[in-house]
């Protein structure tokens, strides 16, 4: 099944463009990352099983960074791995024509180096506060608003209402984008548009998606966007 009239493709980041969860592999740096790291996928823990929602893990999350060098930060994000396939899927879709978007509750400075690399056209994400060179750890999100959506969880970013606002500028249909993602976050974006594909999805996506898509390379998707 292919989408024949799709004009936007919106991606998730982390498990999808790329192979690592970053604020995972940022941890690692920190002083006692391995215990941070440790500390951090409990905390995951806590928002799969409904202990704490999706803005309070992200805010726990990204205290932990607290005290980092902002250049160590920025070093660290330029060596992220892709997920394999991303460059070319990226050319090929550009190549049609088509309008690429990441939507992340992830760091900004994550997003935007993916899009650098990938020559995407959009890209919307938190940001991580700076003072004097070093992390706060503070997280701030720009598109942090009350959402009207039924059925949204509470996000840093509604990846609902940043779709919703991005196709009303570009004066794209809802029904004419793609959705591609892997994890509960991302239900929020995969429910409004014309069709969504999962990728490598946990169990809550797979249910929702349109189709999904189990592999390590991410061109396996590109049989339902292109004709």
């Amino acid at each position: 099944m292919s989408f024949p009239n799709t004009k936007l493709i919106a991606f998730d980041l982390d498990g999808t463009l790329l192979k690592e969860e970053s604020i995972y592999e940022l941890l690692k740096l920190q002083k006692n990352g391995i215990k941070k790291l440790e500390l951090a996928k409990k905390i995951n823990c806590y928002f799969k099983e409904n202990v704490i929602d999706s803005a309070t893990e992200m805010n726990m999350l990204s205290s932990m960074l607290s005290g980092m060098e902002a250049e160590k930060y920025r070093q660290r994000i330029d060596s992220f791995e892709l997920a394999q396939g991303a460059d070319y899927v990226s050319k090929i879709l550009k190549k049609e024509g088509y309008t690429l978007a990441i939507l992340s509750d992830g760091f900004l400075t994550v997003a935007e180096s993916v899009r650098r690399k990938l020559n995407f056209d959009y890209v919307f994400a938190n940001e991580l506060e700076v003072e004097n060179g070093i992390l706060t750890g503070k997280l701030i999100a720009p598109h942090n608003e009350k959402m009207p959506y039924s059925g949204c969880i509470n996000h840093n970013l509604c990846k609902r209402k940043v779709l919703t606002d991005l196709c009303g500028k570009l004066k794209i249909e809802l029904k004419d984008v793609v959705a591609v993602g892997n994890g509960t976050s991302d239900i929020c974006f995969l429910d409004i548009v014309g069709k969504s594909i999962g990728f490598n999805p946990n169990s809550i996506i797979e249910e929702k998606a349109d189709v999904s898509v189990k592999s390590n390379d991410l061109k396996d998707i590109l049989p339902y966007i292109i004709n």
